[in-house]
């Protein structure tokens, strides 16, 4: 029987659930209905569990918060933007940039309040709280709101005292790491004990634990708590202390790091279930897990019912959920003479229980985490333990932590070998297709199942066939039958994924950043460009295709070479000295992919889908004008993606007399006045034309001239329509747009 607290907390959180998808009602009116269902209540003697629950339910529709509105988006790729606000985070550093989140409070006179993450060049002191006026542009990879800062003013100091301790109790334990232990070993193990939002690593090393199902010990949660609580009340013990005071201590304790981790979803859950079991032993009451499980759930809720949809939050429950209501179960079922049984189930249930929350938000589907959890679960209580007793004489004895720093290295240099190894194994980790909801719920409601059956020891063989079919399924959603051609919105560039009827995938360009200041990454290619492919389920890419290497087209495929294997790539050959093209060099020579030069009348081998180079002949054009020119073919469909070709080229290309006759044109150099000319449209003829272009671009694309000529078609654009998906089965085709298309020409169904 489930206690009041958890039906209640379920009441509530299901009312904040829906009140994402029904539209918000008035509160008078849901106050009328309090009140109505009350006095319904009194007449006819509902039974208050029940009205209870009604009313929780209510009061979670009441408290549920509508998306954040979007008064800046209509200042996304301006010229120059000028925003007035207040610093709220840390400021973090990377290469030559740092970067914080920043709430706009106005914007170019007019009153806003809105959250974005600022870029600026290192060197100018920013901290937490400053008041600062800034100039610059507004960028929106993916959901993200950036700013890219060219002037900064400090206006003031603001901020809540609460961060301000935190921040700085998290720099002092930080630095005494630092002091004790190499930069990247000391990073890892504050991440260890304080979490990587306080002390934050390489974003490779941390994808690295990813892969290797350990990303959950760099999330500080109810393993540092429980330690910490427990190490309180073992010294008080030995202390001799009464048991309200060793409570005491352990509070203290307890409080004192969630301030110096900042309050997170998963860390205040931890402490809050640490609370209610040091509180239970005051009054000598036997720890109820479900219930303190539900009332810390129901106490964050009530502070921000937004927790719900923080995925923190919902893997911090689930694995906490899983260690007593899966592992249990799971361990008795399995046979006695299984070595480490105990230790196998601890390793395997909390995977079970979030690996379906990681590939539907992530699209990354892990089983190298039981291998990993298995080697590491035994050692690295003890590794948290040492490290904080070490940190924590750091702070009165220097000289001794430093020794002690030498033993604790070996320890956190082996977690470090575990996780590259494992990350490294090739079928330890797989992208998968993006998952429906629909996977999700059914995976749970089976999974409850499992249990249950694992309880009550009947129908266990056939309960567990139905968990490992629908555990995998991801693995089998296949992509669709025929040609699958997307144009990504890049911004400002060009990118476009193309899917054969083989299987066969191939990326033709990347997008990038055009300011291209070598700061070692490309955000575009991070943030937009690879979370498109991860969500496509793309493992591998048979063919790249970098058109010419300007960095709005080669900086993204940067980040695709950085992080998927590539077999093929083709190129013109053209040498730029950029820093985006260096790193170019450097990743294909790193990472030994064939490299061709591409040239007119070569064909590529992708089976049903014919394929041919028309452009360059050579290399006496202009950088755009020695753009490759591809022409795709499949049945009656067929494509022209054209790079930033221009008129110059074009002339050159119709003289040679190739068949550039296409149902779908990619326009050439986003739609610029110097391209797309009269004649090379008419020999392409096409019935649809996709432009990849930034929105309120510096540049003015597309130009007016280009508009008019392509008038007459079936003309998307990603900056009004986002990324241009078109299907076709060799007889007809068909388009999809990421956001509403107003054009009823731009959906063509296959004949």
């Amino acid at each position: 029987m489930l206690s009041p607290i958890v039906l209640l907390t379920a009441a509530y959180a299901l009312g904040i659930a829906l009140g994402q998808y029904i539209p918000p009602p008035l509160p008078f009116y849901l106050l009328l209905l309090f009140v109505g269902l009350a006095v319904i209540a009194i007449i006819i003697k509902i039974k208050i569990g029940r009205l209870l629950l009604v009313i929780f339910l209510l009061f979670g529709l009441l408290q549920s918060r509508a998306p954040q509105a979007d008064p800046l988006g209509c200042f996304v790729e301006t010229d120059f933007l000028t925003v007035q606000g207040e610093v709220a985070g840390k400021p973090n550093v990377s290469g030559e940039k740092v970067y914080f989140p920043f709430t706009v409070i106005r914007a170019n006179e007019n009153k806003i309040r809105q959250d974005i993450l600022v870029f600026l060049r290192a060197g100018k002191p920013i901290e937490y709280g400053d008041k600062l006026e800034l100039r610059g542009r507004l960028s929106r990879p993916e959901k993200l709101l950036l700013f890219s800062v060219t002037h900064c003013r400090k206006l003031g100091s603001g901020g809540n005292w609460w961060n301000k301790v935190a921040f700085y109790f998290s720099d002092r334990f930080n630095d005494v790491l630092v002091q004790i232990l190499p930069l990247k070993e000391a990073s890892l193990l504050g991440s260890v004990l304080l979490g990587s939002s306080v002390s934050p690593l390489d974003p490779e090393v941390k994808e690295e634990y990813r892969k290797a199902g350990l990303i959950h010990l760099l999330v500080v949660s109810g393993t540092q708590v429980s330690i910490l609580i427990g190490v309180c009340l073992s010294l008080a013990k030995i202390c001799r202390f009464p048991v309200w005071l060793s409570v005491a201590v352990a509070t203290i304790f307890n409080l004192l790091l969630v301030v110096v981790t900042g309050g997170g979803a998963s860390i205040l859950r931890a402490a809050i279930m640490g609370e209610i079991a040091l509180v239970g032993q005051l009054f000598d009451r036997e720890k109820e897990f479900s219930t303190a499980l539900a009332l810390s759930a129901l106490i964050l809720l009530l502070f921000d019912p937004n927790y719900l949809f923080d995925l923190g939050f919902q893997l911090s429950f689930l694995a906490t959920w899983s260690l007593f209501f899966l592992v249990p179960p799971l361990t008795e079922s399995l046979p006695e003479k299984i070595p480490g049984r105990e230790l196998f189930a601890l390793s395997i249930g909390p995977l079970l229980a979030t690996t379906p929350l990681i590939v539907y938000n992530f699209n990354q589907f892990s089983l190298a985490g039981i291998i990993s959890n298995f080697i590491v679960l035994p050692w690295i209580e003890t590794l948290v333990v040492f490290g904080f007793s070490t940190a924590m004489i750091g702070f009165i004895f220097l000289p001794l932590a430093k020794v002690l720093g030498g033993t604790l290295w070996l320890g956190l240099a082996f977690l470090d070998l575990i996780a590259k190894a494992i990350a490294a194994l090739p079928a330890g980790s797989a992208y998968v297709r993006q998952v429906p909801f629909i996977w999700l719920a059914v995976y749970y409601l089976v999974l409850l199942n499992l249990i249950k059956r694992l309880a009550t020891r009947e129908g266990i063989k056939r309960a567990v066939f139905l968990f490992i079919i629908v555990f995998f399924l991801p693995l089998f959603i296949g992509g669709e039958k025929g040609l699958v051609v997307t144009f990504i919105d890049v911004g400002q560039g060009d990118a476009a994924f193309i899917e054969c009827p083989n299987g066969r995938k191939i990326l033709i360009d990347g997008g990038g950043e055009e300011s291209d200041k070598g700061r070692g990454y490309d955000r575009i290619g991070k943030m937009v460009l690879l979370p498109f492919l991860r969500k496509q389920g793309v493992n591998k890419l048979d063919l790249v295709i970098a058109t010419h290497p300007h960095a709005d087209h080669i900086g993204g495929l940067n980040e695709v070479l950085r992080s998927v294997k590539v077999d093929n790539l083709i190129d013109n050959g053209e040498v730029l000295n950029s820093p985006a093209y260096r790193r170019f060099q450097e990743l294909i020579a790193l990472n030994k992919i064939r490299r061709v030069v591409g040239r007119v009348g070569m064909t590529l081998n992708l089976g049903e889908v014919n394929a041919k180079i028309l452009w360059p002949s050579d290399l006496d054009g202009t950088v755009n004008g020695n753009s490759i020119v591809l022409r795709l073919a499949y049945g009656a469909t067929s494509f022209l993606f054209t790079g930033d070709l221009d008129d110059q080229s074009e002339a050159r290309l119709l003289g040679r007399g190739e068949n550039l006759r296409s149902t779908i044109l990619k326009v050439g150099h986003h739609g610029s006045a110097t391209s797309t000319s009269d004649e090379f449209l008419a020999a392409v003829s096409p019935k649809e034309a996709v432009i990849s272009v930034g929105k309120r671009n510096r540049y003015g694309h597309p130009s007016k001239k280009a508009l008019a000529k392509l008038a007459p078609l079936g003309l998307l654009m990603t900056k009004d329509v986002g990324a241009v998906t078109i299907r076709s089965d060799g007889r007809g085709y068909s388009i999809a747009t990421e956001r509403p298309c107003r054009s009823a020409r731009n959906s063509r169904p296959p004949d």
